[in-house]
């Protein structure tokens, strides 16, 4: 009785022993966490864990492996195996012999005859070898007997083989037909219902796109684009009528590029937003013919397929890899890379509806002067959309500001993320605005050098940018400003007061 209260009471306490250590486990790794995400967040680099962290976890897993080794199971016995007598082994020996000696070509009542020969032949071999020394079942004798006729047999049926020469010619000929057909590769015609493999030239995979289907990808890229780029849908709807499906299935791509960094955490290690940024390189390459990869039948890659068939694909290339450049939430090491970072994704894209419009001008004739400018306004939208986007990212602790300009002027990541220096963050603020302002006053004194027929296609840019640079003047610099989320009401009377002008 006190044994098993004793085995009760230590059962208990090993359980108790084994969840607490599981649970001081989990808290070893959640400070771990929070130790890389606050060195991220300064800037720090990491060297190792605190010491109180690591003796923690190790304390902890040893306490759980003792827990376990007496919560746990005794071990059952193994059994044993069950090992095949001799005489079964012998016997089977014995009928492979007796297989082996069976030969091909005669009649039932020969080999019934042959077999009881050799059956006895085989017993009386056996007595005979049973009454003298008897080998083991690995022996010599026994393996060269069975070899011999195993050998044998291989040989017949080699002869009986449909690969063999059955012809009636003389020796000589003979002699020459099976050093050809060594030569060769063996001829498979002579198999009993053998057919001859046809060579069959398979062509490209084409993606065949109906009118229905068409018609289904553009509603569902002007949806994607309605809902999640509201400025760029309204922009749409001033343009040319017959230019607005290959915009919206370019735009609809750039939706689905942006959407990749929100659907994905980077900083827990998660790499599927390089492989989906593969994926849409890949389908650009499959559908502007510079792969033979078929092209995905994707709602985006159709309506790229329908509509913007003669879309610059080096420019839709450059718009992805750059994004793929920037997977990662790394900071800019200075604004030079800012701005060129939206020259390579709002300026190609801008250059991209620049050609769209053309198109469909024929007496328009757009210069490579005015894709310098459409370059400049999407540098200068990108600063300028960049100080609106700091802080919601900071929410997720995420901060994307130029290093550069942050460090003269005396901010931090970790000042932005605890509000503290509020003057630096205003410093900030106040640089890139300037840069902005000064690359948009550029690109709109070159306002004559854009064709007046592609000018819409800059309109939106040029409107949306222009409203954040007076709403953040407004708040006097402020980043943490709610003022500085909400769209401009105005943009579509604002875009066609634009058109009707002519101007950007």
């Amino acid at each position: 009785m006190a044994s098993t209260i004793y085995r009760y009471l230590k059962i208990t306490t090993c359980s108790l022993i084994t969840i607490v250590s599981a649970l001081s486990l989990l808290h070893c790794a959640y400070s771990a966490a929070q130790h890389r995400f606050y060195l991220r967040l300064t800037e720090q680099p990491f060297v190792s864990l605190p010491v109180d962290v690591v003796a923690q976890t190790v304390i902890s897993l040893v306490a759980l492996i003792y827990g376990t080794s007496f919560i746990a199971n005794p071990f059952q016995y193994i059994k044993k195996d069950q090992v095949t007598s001799r005489p079964n082994m012998r016997r089977s020996t014995q009928l492979s012999i007796i297989h082996h000696l069976r030969q091909p070509g005669q009649s039932d009542v020969s080999r019934i005859r042959h077999a009881t020969h050799t059956e006895a032949a085989t017993t009386s071999t056996t007595k005979f070898i049973s009454n003298s020394q008897r080998p083991s079942i690995g022996g010599d004798s026994l393996f060269r007997f069975g070899f011999s006729r195993i050998t044998a047999s291989r040989q017949y049926s080699t002869k009986s083989s449909p690969f063999a020469d059955n012809s009636n010619h003389n020796a000589n000929h003979n002699s020459n037909d099976m050093k050809k057909q060594s030569s060769r590769s063996p001829d498979f015609s002579n198999i009993p219902g053998a057919r001859v493999p046809k060579s069959v030239t398979k062509s490209n995979r084409v993606l065949e796109i109906s009118k229905k289907q068409a018609d289904e990808a553009f509603r569902s890229c002007l949806e994607m684009v309605r809902k999640h780029d509201v400025d760029s849908y309204l922009a749409i709807l001033t343009m040319n009528k017959k230019a607005q499906p290959e915009i919206v299935a370019l735009n609809a791509l750039n939706v689905e590029l942006a959407s990749i960094r929100d659907k994905v955490d980077t900083r827990r290690g998660d790499t599927s937003a390089m492989y989906r940024l593969q994926f849409w390189k890949d389908a650009i390459s499959s559908i502007y013919g510079i792969s033979p990869l078929p092209v995905p039948r994707q709602p985006v890659a159709i309506g790229l397929c329908s509509f913007a068939s003669r879309a610059d694909h080096n420019m839709l290339l450059k718009l992805v890899e750059t994004r793929q450049s920037t997977i990662g939430d790394r900071q800019f090491p200075d604004i030079n890379a800012l701005s060129e970072y939206g020259k390579s994704t709002t300026g190609s894209l801008l250059c991209l509806q620049i050609d769209a419009l053309a198109r469909i001008s024929p007496d328009t004739k757009v210069l490579p002067m005015a894709y310098d400018v459409a370059k400049d306004l999407g540098a200068a939208y990108a600063i300028a959309n960049i100080i609106r986007a700091t802080h919601p990212l900071l929410a997720r602790g995420i901060v994307l500001l130029p290093v550069d300009v942050m460090s003269l002027n005396g901010a931090t990541p970790d000042s932005l993320y605890k509000k503290k220096k509020l003057d630096e963050a205003c410093g900030v603020t106040r640089d890139l605005i300037n840069e902005s302002k000064r690359l948009l006053i550029d690109a709109r004194s070159r306002i004559d050098m854009v064709p007046k027929a592609v000018r819409p296609a800059l309109a939106a840019t040029g409107t949306i940018t222009d409203y954040i640079i007076k709403t953040v003047e407004s708040n006097k610099y402020d980043i943490y400003s709610p003022h500085l989320q909400r769209r401009n009401p105005l943009l579509l009377w604002s875009l066609l007061a634009k058109k009707l002008c002519s101007k950007f």
